[in-house]
């Protein structure tokens, strides 16, 4: 019961842009829009959209930046197609590989684009470490919760909608316990008392504060 409570007070809240993506719903859409609208940006404010380089560049750095020109274009079979090279591969950082991540999954690649996840997560992507925790906990992938805690925990300093939601998710990993992770009641209050305790948090740190209010009552 308590997983459904706050996966529903998620789902409103996901109803908004996290950082500009709305992460911890399926909407791969939506993202993949948003954050070829990102990139574009970016990169016309750099001067880097669309550029016309040296001679002195290399092959895979003409591939690679005409992957992102791709990406922001919204062409992501071309983005797709460039970005699967070894060659590019190499140079790329951990926004090239969230964004060949988010392509992978919207063509239903689970092991593709988790292998990408994972690479822009090892690189710093807190996104990505995010995403990697809610795939690892859900029902839709192979579930592992011990990978997930990891990740989560990576992510729940975070001053933000991703740190309290990756607090939450915590607390319901090791409220329930299985796949990986030993069930520890005083552990999940911890995490669940250190939302509660937060004087900045949103929405979710009332969630927190009647979850704790619940469990004091009974």
């Amino acid at each position: 019961m308590k997983r459904i409570f706050i996966c529903f007070a998620i789902l409103i809240a996901c109803s908004q842009s996290i950082w500009g993506q709305n992460i911890a719903v399926p909407q791969i859409d939506k993202r993949l829009a948003e954050q070829s609208q990102q990139l574009k940006a970016k990169r016309q404010s750099s001067g880097m959209y669309k550029k016309s380089l040296g001679t002195n560049v290399s092959q895979a750095k003409r591939d690679l930046e005409k992957a992102r020109d791709y990406f922001a274009d919204k062409e992501y079979e071309k983005a797709y197609a460039l970005y699967s090279k070894t060659s590019v591969q190499s140079l790329m950082d951990k926004d090239d590989y969230g964004h060949f991540a988010v392509i992978c999954e919207k063509k239903g690649s689970y092991d593709e684009f988790m292998k990408w996840y994972t690479k822009a997560a090892e690189l710093g992507s807190v996104s990505s470490q995010f995403i990697l925790g809610i795939n690892y906990s859900g029902d839709t992938y192979p579930r592992d919760n011990a990978k997930a805690v990891y990740w989560f925990k990576k992510v729940q300093s975070e001053k933000n909608i991703l740190g309290e939601l990756s607090q939450l998710y915590l607390y319901i990993i090791y409220s329930e316990g299985g796949y990986g992770v030993v069930k520890n009641d005083s552990e999940a209050k911890r995490w669940l008392q250190t939302l509660a305790n937060n004087p900045n948090a949103t929405m979710f740190g009332a969630v927190a504060k009647g979850l704790l209010s619940k469990q004091t009552s009974k």
